[in-house]
């Protein structure tokens, strides 16, 4: 376990936007060209009308099932996503469904791409009555109550679909489909995966890591505390890092994070040393990241891998101690599931500055 192979390798492409705009067909394009799992909101729909049977004039019966195919959806997604399995979701998502997707997508450290299909409005409406009629709709799916034959029914509630987003998101045109290079599209989401998807590896460090290990702890305090702790003390601390840094052959507790061979992180998780708290607690005492890669979900993998290393151990909590003043990394540990407990204490950086603890269970 301590030598693991962590990976950001998951991505969840979203096919959006107004009615009638060709994103289905797109979707289900898409997940065959990359092999992936499709969900679209209408197929769940569809079985439910193929069980029930409701009554589709009454537009309360398809606001009532479009709700739980909803909530279906949003279920398999997340299914997915604790599998951590790549896959296209496709619907005509409002922006209140960012409210829920985006913190699926955070929570297990998905990339997310949208693509949102649009037209021009006079066009989308034509042909969403024109299919509404034929034969090939699904009967679970025609609106029979012709409450949007009118267009500016049409157009209020259908304008703001354009406004939703999760990650990259890419605004496709069809108001001639004839013109629509789909190739094109193609290229697009796949050089999205390739330029977002990655190996991390984090194992234990050996004594030929500690350069690397030294250099990951400068660059990191540069950034991170440039505005927390006076530039003097961080010059002089980072002088002598590399001596600092001492790896035993026996070590384990302290980690290095790698992309491609290269230390980009270093971290150490260790049982603690408050005397207020029992053998429960494991601590994560340190963790930096080259501030190139930053805010790129590295950090929130190494948390997990801590997370397991604990947990592993037979421990059913973890604390880290941070500045006060830090508020990005006191954001960070929140999002992860971290809550100040109250213990502060303080230490000299060039000057005197508080830390606080947070905590959570595992």
């Amino acid at each position: 376990m301590n030598n693991n192979q962590k990976s950001i390798k998951a991505y969840i492409i979203i096919i959006a936007g107004i009615p009638a705009s060709g994103k289905t067909t797109y979707a289900r394009h898409i997940a065959n060209q990359l092999h992936i799992p499709f969900i679209g909101k209408d197929a769940i729909k569809e079985k439910l009308y193929d069980v029930v049977k409701y009554d589709t004039s009454k537009r309360e019966n398809s606001q009532l099932y479009g709700a739980a195919s909803y909530s279906v959806f949003f279920q398999i997604a997340e299914c997915l996503m604790e599998a951590d399995i790549s896959f296209v979701l496709e619907s005509n998502f409002t922006p209140a469904s960012a409210d829920i997707l985006l913190p699926l997508v955070e929570k297990y450290n998905y990339r997310a791409l949208t693509i949102l299909f649009d037209a021009d409005m006079n066009v989308l409406h034509k042909r969403f009555c024109e299919r509404d009629i034929t034969d090939e709709r699904h009967p679970g799916l025609a609106s029979k109550s012709d409450v949007f034959n009118d267009f500016d029914t049409f157009n209020k509630a259908t304008l703001p679909l354009r406004d939703f987003g999760v990650g990259k998101k890419i605004i496709i045109d069809t108001t001639d489909f004839s013109t629509i290079n789909y190739k094109e599209i193609d290229v697009l989401v796949k050089n999205f995966i390739k330029n977002n998807i990655f190996d991390i590896t984090i194992r234990l460090a050996i004594p030929a890591d500690a350069p690397d290990m030294a250099e990951v702890g400068i660059r990191s305090w540069e950034v991170a505390y440039k505005d927390i702790i006076p530039a003097e003390y961080i010059k002089e601390r980072n002088a002598t890092r590399s001596k600092q840094i001492k790896i035993d052959d026996d070590n384990t507790t302290k980690y290095v994070i790698q992309k491609d061979g290269k230390t980009i992180g270093i971290m150490t998780v260790a049982p603690s040393y408050d005397d207020d708290l029992d053998d429960s607690f494991y601590d994560l005492q340190v963790i930096y990241l080259h501030p190139d890669y930053y805010r790129q979900g590295i950090g929130s993998q190494a948390i997990e891998f801590a997370y397991d290393i604990a947990r592993g151990l037979g421990k059913t909590a973890m604390t880290v101690w941070l500045l006060a003043d830090n508020h990005n990394a006191k954001k960070f540990y929140e999002k992860c599931g971290f809550i100040a407990d109250g213990k502060t204490k303080t230490k000299d950086y060039g000057k005197t500055l508080t830390l606080i603890r947070m905590r959570r269970e595992l």
